[in-house]
């Protein structure tokens, strides 16, 4: 099945999206609702103290996704971003008594806008890791540097992961981390319901680009260009959503091609079964 610790990373990504839900409200409830300075005090050391945790959560969410084949490493990076802006922000906030206080307050404000834009650009990468398309929306839209906007995007990555940890939980695969080059090739299982759609192509620069119809969401191993003794796991989306994926397969440098002749790609999926897939060289 997909591997616990898959899930678990998606969760924690959820977790810390959450917090980051929770801060803007708690702070405009806490200017609305009480005229006094205590509870703004307050709620901000609240926000501090929820904004860290999901740096913590998110951060160690794109961490452990990077070891299943996700491209999440921006995502980890951006995190480190958030926490210096948040870090130079309040360094800025006990320096107001001084000029330059303000200066470092605004130059705190535009490092951690910098990390959400980056971190919208990881949520982006992952929708399109797991052939999400809602994530990745959510993911442009925490990118765009409006708080309102970007708000609407967490909500939407917050919803859509829950979605996707429940597709994750409903149909199961065989555990195991993706291996970039197996020595000797899983035992090749019956398609059940996978086919291509139409033919595929194949390019000179080693990228080939095929559609398959699959009955359930899956992910993707590695795929191999048959009789030419080469595989990769640079295959992007790595997950197979239910219905028609186009996936983009890159096998670098390909030579002995004929224009116009066909060849196969097998796609190797992480339950054992794998797809021919028909290209022709343009």
């Amino acid at each position: 099945m997909s591997s616990s610790s898959e899930i678990g990373a998606l969760q924690r990504l959820r977790q810390g999206v959450l917090y980051f839900i929770i801060v803007p409200l708690l702070l405009f409830l806490a200017l609305v609702l009480d005229f006094t300075v205590v509870v703004p005090i307050l709620a901000g050391l609240i926000s501090l103290a929820l904004i860290f945790l999901g740096y913590v959560n998110i951060r160690e969410g794109f961490k452990e996704l990077l070891s299943y084949g996700k491209d999440t490493s921006l995502g980890v990076s951006a995190t480190s971003i958030l926490l210096a802006g948040v870090i130079v922000t309040l360094i800025g906030a006990i320096l107001t008594v001084i000029a330059i206080g303000l200066v470092v307050l605004i130059l705190g404000a535009i490092i951690y806008f910098i990390g959400m834009i980056l971190l919208g650009i990881a949520f982006y990468n992952l929708g399109k890791s797991y052939n999400n398309s809602t994530l990745s929306t959510a993911g442009i839209l925490m990118a765009i540097p409006i708080g309102i906007v970007q708000f609407i995007g967490e909500i939407l990555a917050y919803v859509e992961l829950g979605h996707l940890v429940n597709t994750l939980q409903l149909y199961p695969q065989q555990p195991g981390q993706l291996q970039p080059f197996p020595p000797q090739p899983p035992q090749v299982q019956p398609t059940q319901g996978f086919y291509q759609v139409g033919t595929g192509i194949i390019r000179s620069n080693g990228t080939a680009i095929v559609t398959v119809y699959s009955p359930y969401p899956v992910n993707v191993s590695y795929a191999e260009l048959v009789n030419f003794g080469l595989t990769t796991t640079s295959i992007t989306p790595t997950f197979l959503s239910q219905g028609n994926n186009v996936i983009t397969i890159n096998f670098g440098g390909v030579t002995n091609l004929s224009s116009g002749t066909t060849y196969t790609v097998r796609i190797h999926l992480i339950n054992g079964q794998v797809i021919d897939a028909i290209v022709m060289y343009q």
